[in-house]
């Protein structure tokens, strides 16, 4: 599906800023939501119920790219550079 950003402005601001403000900066998963999903599947498959959330997720990944600021640094400003400031 192609999207005519021209005439689609508007509305792809909209989502942009609705996601922006939606979506944790670091997506460590919820271990509540996980739990909730389980209990809903448990009411169909009496198994889920031994489930533990932390059985379902492997968050090496996610704390190694924490632990090395790699995630903080996709939120820092970038510093102006000397070219960008002589143009002004």
């Amino acid at each position: 599906m192609k999207i005519d950003v021209k005439t689609n402005q508007e509305a792809i601001e909209e989502a942009y800023t609705f996601m922006e403000h939606a979506t944790e900066r670091k997506p460590y998963p919820s271990f509540d939501g996980l739990r909730a999903q389980l209990d809903m599947v448990a009411e169909t498959d009496p198994r889920a119920k031994t489930v533990r959330p932390e059985q379902l997720v492997d968050l090496r990944i996610i704390q190694d790219l924490d632990k090395s600021g790699f995630i903080d640094g996709l939120y820092r400003q970038p510093a102006l550079s000397a070219r960008t400031t002589a143009r002004n």
